[in-house]
């Protein structure tokens, strides 16, 4: 879908995160679920259930982001090599980045 797009998709709902950037150290997220359009409430599928998931899945990972955040931008931090197979969309995001600053830089 995109650098800066996901889906999770499950029976009963999907669920879209779109990442947002404000500046170079803050990024807004939207988060959309989704169920078929003749499901039911209650019937199949419980609203308060998915959104008590997302929410905690959610704040849970904020946390784990937000610490990431620190450590990279404190003074001890130093860069090294992506890992190939842990961070492969990691460089490939990387590498889409970089291109179309090339193009703007030409435009």
């Amino acid at each position: 879908m995109g650098p800066l797009t996901l889906m999770f998709n499950y029976p009963d709902h999907c669920v879209f995160y779109r990442f947002l950037p404000r500046s170079l150290t803050e990024t807004d997220v939207e988060l959309v679920g989704f169920v078929r359009g003749d499901a039911e409430e209650g019937k199949d599928y419980n609203r308060e259930d998915a959104v008590w998931l997302w929410d905690q899945a959610t704040k849970e990972d904020e946390y784990i982001i937000l610490r990431n955040n620190a450590g990279v931008n404190s003074r001890c931090f130093e860069p090294g090599p992506y890992h190939p197979e842990f961070e492969a969309a990691l460089q490939k995001f990387v590498g889409w980045y970089l291109h179309y600053l090339e193009e703007a830089s030409h435009a």
